[in-house]
């Protein structure tokens, strides 16, 4: 299982040190299981007590993404937003309204049709993105 500690550890195995902001940051990213935006990150760590500034967010959150600690995540309105890496494979709901966001768990069928289109379309499949978007139920 993922926790702050461990994935920090393995960053130390590989000659990172440890920092608070990076603490704080994969910590908060477990906790919510949901994509967060670099604002909504520094919000966080103001909320902390922690002043750093936009650009020392965005270098950590560049660092923790060259290193698979996380992942971008891009729902179509130029907002990156950034979750764990090694997270059981899931696509989002998004409602329109409020920016809710929820996991959701696609069956297997999705992979057979992955495959199928890769070999119909003679094309390397890396990965995919797989958004819904609507209104969640208490926007409904």
């Amino acid at each position: 299982m993922l926790n702050t500690q461990t994935i920090l550890q393995q960053l130390s195995d590989q000659g990172f040190k440890k920092t608070k902001v990076r603490e704080l940051l994969i910590g908060e990213l477990l906790k919510l299981k949901k994509p967060l935006d670099a604002q909504a990150l520094q919000d966080f760590l103001s909320d902390q007590k922690l002043a750093v500034n936009k650009t020392t967010v965005y270098r950590e959150l560049q660092f923790l993404l060259e290193r698979g600690i996380i992942v971008e995540i891009n729902f179509g309105d130029n907002k990156r937003r950034y979750e764990i890496a090694g997270l059981a494979h899931h696509h989002h709901l998004i409602c329109n309204n409020c920016q809710g966001v929820e996991d959701v768990f696609v069956d297997q069928d999705l992979v057979k049709l992955e495959k199928k289109i890769a070999k119909e379309k003679n094309f390397a499949i890396h990965s995919h993105s797989l958004e819904f978007f609507g209104l969640c139920r208490h926007c409904l």
